[in-house]
């Protein structure tokens, strides 16, 4: 059971489609892409190769006159090939921005959400602190997101701190591909 339907049952409540308040911020450019590597304070939501990522998808996305911005906090690893938005937008303008996009990549954070409620193509990655079957995107059709897990045979964690991170084993050709 997704956690959502599991409090809304808790709390005899009934889930809408959330209502986001967007906030304008300047972009100077038209048709991108978002990825977001803020961790939310969770090291096991840090991807160590999103700069992998960007290297493999950036020349196919150029003949196509797609750009990248990279959302996240100030104290996140810049992306080269990105537009960075590092610490420079609050959660309003997160919104604006990945209403915008033309899909969305990060892990399980806050941002996955905000582009779910948009029903925006997303690339979700999980690590193995959690079941990702509760964490999906919730307002996403399913042929718009893309889960990428690593292979366990363990159970979750639930650790927000695991080590070593399983998120890593997430292979940068994978998440490329997706």
């Amino acid at each position: 059971m997704h956690v959502l339907e599991s409090y809304a049952l808790q709390n005899d409540l009934k889930i809408d489609r959330p209502l986001l308040y967007e906030r304008f911020f300047p972009l100077a450019i038209d048709k991108f892409i978002t990825i977001d590597t803020s961790d939310l304070g969770t090291s096991a939501l840090s991807y160590d190769h999103w700069a992998l990522v960007v290297k493999l998808i950036y020349p196919k996305l150029q003949e196509q006159k797609i750009d990248i911005i990279q959302l996240g906090n100030k104290e996140d690893t810049p992306i080269p090939n990105c537009y960075m938005t590092l610490g420079q937008c609050n959660f309003n303008q997160k919104a604006y921005i990945i209403n915008k996009s033309l899909l969305h990549c990060s892990p399980n954070n806050e941002s996955m959400h905000i582009a779910s409620a948009y029903n925006k193509k997303c690339v979700a990655l999980f690590s193995n602190n959690s079941f990702p079957d509760q964490f999906t995107p919730y307002w996403s059709n399913e042929d718009e997101v893309e889960i990428i897990s690593p292979l366990s045979t363990t159970k979750p964690s639930f650790n927000p701190n695991e080590s070593p991170k399983s998120i890593n084993k997430i292979r940068p050709e994978e998440v490329a591909q997706k």
